[in-house]
């Protein structure tokens, strides 16, 4: 900061060796062929990220989970499953600080708990 443009070249420097360092100048491919090519390693990562996120779309989880044992009971899935008053509602929107990060709606806890008043009964006929 003392020096002011005197330390920019440093500075520029410094970026491009961490560039330099951030980038893959070759892949092998699943047959263990070497690419140097952007498109071609870009096309090897694809293939190797749709491979690993495959899904083979079971019908049934009940084989995946038959050895768990089951927390939650009928009485609390019951709870659970039940409907959602008023007063829940108000509760959880009072409940939410108001200076909350706005959700994906863009707003925050503070624009709900001022204007309740008026779009209280819209909220809460939503959920």
């Amino acid at each position: 900061m003392h020096s002011g443009d005197m330390n920019t070249s440093f500075f520029h420097a410094s970026v491009k060796d961490n560039r330099g360092k951030q980038h893959i100048e070759q892949m092998n491919d699943i047959n263990g062929h070497l690419h140097k090519d952007e498109e071609s390693k870009g096309l090897i990562v694809v293939a190797y990220f749709n491979e690993l996120f495959k899904s083979s779309n079971p019908s049934s989880f009940q084989d995946l989970f038959e050895d768990y044992p089951s927390r939650v009971t009928e009485g609390m899935n019951t709870v659970l499953a039940g409907s959602v008053s008023k007063n829940e509602v108000r509760d959880a929107i009072f409940g939410i600080r108001s200076s909350s990060a706005p959700g994906a709606d863009w707003f925050t806890g503070f624009f709900f708990q001022k204007y309740w008043s008026i779009i209280g009964p819209q909220v809460t006929m939503e959920i």
